[in-house]
């Protein structure tokens, strides 16, 4: 009942009284879409009110700069007569979302994602529009824009999907977008301009439906890569059902290597299609690009050719990956197995080109049947990472001398590609929130370097995952950020000092993670994706909606741990350091989301917060603690911290013959009972 009465409350909020002018500017220190103090109307004067049925929308990238981003939350339902977003030209992203369980109605004069300026449009939720959605939009006078739209879930309904401006005769005029169906529904009546502009719609799950028979014009649309599945790994199926005269387009992926056309064998037609796209560049554009170097050429002529009337799943060698049905599987066989945390398995290397004391302890880790290794896959400090800027090749050299070694000794590996969240901003001079600006230099090296090593190991069976950073979702709106910002030692490349442009954001944290994702699957359509985080803060809820360290709701941490693992996203990562954290709960938790739960850190460290040295038995029984707690609710996979990292030596390191062996003797134990 309680329940029931607040829902009627929300909807109550959002009836229309008279039409008013709302422009965004997070005043109320919250991101909530019905607090009154977030919005003004266009001046300095606040709103009393929230948006209601008939108000005019206005986000401009201008007042986004602190990352406070509207959401239309969860059990609220509104209405508004339009929304345009980015209506200037200033620095942010002019973004807004719409969460699973919230519906918003806008009419009749739609959605406008990238007006002038570029814009984001998140939705989990249900969403109405009448009067079009576009991406990408502006005038001659202001000038053209590009808008993104992400579905995740829910179902959206408009009149019309249109892709740039265009005029009164139907002529393009200007302006792009990207469309990136995740989950859901899309339903359209009528698609218009996506053939003319720099657009392109991308499937990876969900239905995108349009109304009538037009297979005919949607074939063409994928023939010219205007729609296509997976970014170029997947198929798309196009099918009529004359019962609701809809067209409704999916995408599949193919499991075979080499299988450019996702038929589930390689033939004739995949040497015709290496034929039609040869040499057409573009990493992630260049669909016969089996080899991942960015073209299409007699390499990858070369690969088809000699695979052939292969139609076996090449899962197989493609380390970790996940059934729809959320299983973890590995080798086309259900998977589980315990492995370790080696840190500086490639950065003792990277600091030291003749350091390759890896290649020992890989083979230690062999002999006990540990396979899994989670390690770092670049330098945690900007200076680190000099080498990758200004010597690419020596750089690669130590990091493939890493994976040879690994496969050597059949060890898999989840490099962790950006293990520090401030690491790529220190290199470039930005601040940390610049992740979630994608004209930014961070996400546009980000970009480069998921390009470089996803491509050039993603045919070694030696790689089991990929990974985003480690731990990132701890910084996200904290009440004190201010005293837990990044380090200042300009010895290793940090700046100088810090200032509120380094606090990181719960908005920020979903959206660079989802275009993690996004950009490894562009070049790795089959492995496991993690983005490394541990379990949400108690908080972690009203963190990002209050900035408040006010406890969350049991189904609160749940959306909280769904929202920092986004799809493509497909494993849930947490970290076991609280005894008292419920770990059967983030795993029923997972397996709702279908996404196999990975502990990829616990343990035990030997001394308190003051460096006081911990009695050996206590260190023991915690350790089993966690560890029973893996083993009993049977967590698909884990990995200990830390093995052979003399940095932390007396404190966590793990060896063969320390006095923490009997950690790694325990790992050992627990894959032998796998079956491992």
């Amino acid at each position: 009942m309680k329940k029931t009465l607040f829902l009627i409350i929300i909807a109550l909020v959002c009836i229309n009284v008279t039409a008013e002018n709302y422009q965004w500017r997070g005043g109320g220190e919250d991101n909530n879409w019905l607090t009154p103090a977030n919005w003004t109307n266009g001046t300095s004067l606040a709103h009393t009110t929230s948006p209601t049925s008939g108000d005019y929308i206005e986000l401009r990238s201008g007042d986004f700069a602190n990352g406070m981003w509207p959401v239309v939350m969860s059990g609220a339902n509104c209405s508004v007569y339009h929304i345009f977003m980015g209506m200037d030209s200033a620095a942010g992203l002019a973004n807004f979302a719409v969460e699973n369980g919230a519906t918003l109605g806008v009419t009749p004069n739609g959605i406008h994602v990238g007006y002038v300026d570029d814009g984001e449009f998140n939705t989990a939720g249900n969403v109405t529009i009448s009067g079009g959605l576009f991406l990408g939009d502006g005038n001659a006078d202001w000038g053209y824009a590009h808008g993104t739209m992400n579905v995740s879930g829910g179902i959206v309904t408009s009149d019309s999907l249109n892709f740039g401006m265009h005029d009164s005769s139907g002529n393009y005029v200007g302006g792009d977008g990207e469309l990136f169906l995740m989950a859901g529904v899309l339903d359209a009546q009528v698609l218009r301009g996506l053939s003319q502009s720099d657009s392109v719609i991308d499937i990876y799950g969900g239905e995108f439906k349009l109304a009538g028979d037009v297979r005919t014009e949607i074939n063409a649309l994928v023939e010219s890569k205007k729609i296509r599945g997976y970014s170029k790994n997947g198929a798309i199926v196009v099918a009529y059902d004359s019962g609701s005269n809809k067209t409704i387009i999916s995408a599949q992926l193919s499991q075979v290597y080499a299988d450019i056309n996702n038929d589930a064998i390689v033939d004739g037609n995949d040497l015709w299609k290496i034929v039609s796209e040869w040499l057409s560049g573009g990493c992630g554009e260049a669909w016969g690009d089996v080899d991942g170097d960015c073209d299409c050429n007699a390499s990858d002529f070369a690969l088809v050719l000699g695979n052939l009337g292969n139609s076996e799943s090449l899962i197989l060698g493609y380390g970790l990956t996940v059934s729809p049905s959320g299983q973890l599987m590995l080798d086309d066989q259900p998977y589980q197995g315990m492995g370790v945390n080696m840190f500086d398995a490639f950065y003792r290397t990277l600091l030291n080109g003749n350091d390759t004391s890896y290649e020992a302890a890989f083979e230690e880790l062999a002999s006990r049947g540990v396979r899994l290794v989670r390690m770092a896959g670049n330098g945690f400090w900007a200076n680190d990472n000099l080498l990758y800027l200004n010597n690419p090749e020596e750089y690669f050299r130590r990091f493939d001398g890493v994976v040879a070694a690994a496969q050597k000794n059949k060890i898999g590996l989840i490099p962790s590609l950006f293990w520090a969240d401030f690491t790529v901003g220190d290199m470039f001079g930005e601040p940390r929130n610049q992740l979630g600006n994608p004209a930014s230099e961070t996400i546009k090296h980000m970009r480069k370097y998921i390009r470089d090593v996803v491509t050039r190991y993603r045919s070694s069976p030696a790689i089991w995952g990929w990974e985003m950073g480690n731990e990132w979702n701890l910084g996200a709106d904290l009440p004190n950020a201010a005293d837990w910002r990044p380090p200042t030692w300009t010895n290793l490349g940090c700046p100088s000092y810090r200032t509120a442009e380094d606090d990181m954001t719960h908005d920020i944290l979903f959206y660079v993670t989802e275009q993690f994702g996004k950009e490894v699957r562009k070049y790795d359509p089959y492995r496991a994706l993690s983005a490394g985080g541990t379990e949400p803060r108690p908080s972690a809820w009203h963190q990002w909606h209050y900035l408040s360290w006010t406890t969350d709701t049991p189904a609160q941490h749940a959306e909280m741990i769904g929202r920092q693992n986004p799809d493509p996203i497909n494993i849930v990562s947490v970290h076991h350091y609280d005894v008292n954290y419920d770990l059967a709960y983030a795993m029923s938790v997972s397996g709702n989301l279908k996404k196999p739960l990975f502990v990829g850190e616990y343990g035990s460290g030997e001394r308190t917060g003051d460096g006081t040295q911990l009695p050996d038995q206590e260190i023991r029984d915690e350790f089993y603690a966690k560890y029973n707690d893996i083993v009993g609710y049977n967590i698909p996979i884990s990995a200990v911290w830390v093995f052979e990292m003399p940095g932390q030596n007396g404190t966590w390191n793990i060896t063969a013959t320390n006095n923490r062996s009997y950690q790694i003797d325990a790992v050992e134990n627990a894959n032998n009972a796998m079956g491992q």
